[in-house]
């Protein structure tokens, strides 16, 4: 067994939940390998440290003091993105101003456009010949 190997396998070692083969091949590895043996020491001392901590009672209140904050917290999230959805009267001034934009570029290409063909007509003209 590799060192790899067998630190991934050495907190289930602790928590009793190998085979008895996987048990008989990480102990080995552990007789012949300090570092691991020193790891697996370790993670036992961690295990039965907090093993040994006295539990902590949660506030009975403290549902409701989180249920509050995450209400108070979508509340805040909800003013931040207004920018980003307009009412509708700020839809309806986005629909005058594009349609009369629209309007004066069509208006302009219509002006422009009768100048381009009067001009282009009187080119014409000028060059056929007089009869």
């Amino acid at each position: 067994m590799r060192c790899s190997e067998a630190t991934r396998h050495l907190q289930l070692y602790i928590d009793s939940q190998l085979t008895l083969d996987q048990v008989r091949v990480l102990e080995a590895h552990l007789a012949l390998c300090p570092a691991c043996h020193n790891e697996c020491l370790f993670l036992e001392e961690v295990t039965s440290t907090l093993g040994a901590l006295k539990s902590v009672a949660e506030p009975a209140d403290l549902t409701v003091h989180i249920m509050q904050r995450v209400a108070r917290s979508s509340q805040r999230n909800n003013k931040r993105y207004s920018l980003l959805r307009p009412s509708l009267l700020e839809w309806l001034a986005v629909v005058v101003l594009a349609t009369s934009t629209l309007i004066g570029v069509c208006i302009t290409l219509v002006l422009v456009g009768n100048e381009i063909r009067t001009a282009w007509f009187k080119a014409m003209l000028e060059r056929l010949p007089v009869r």
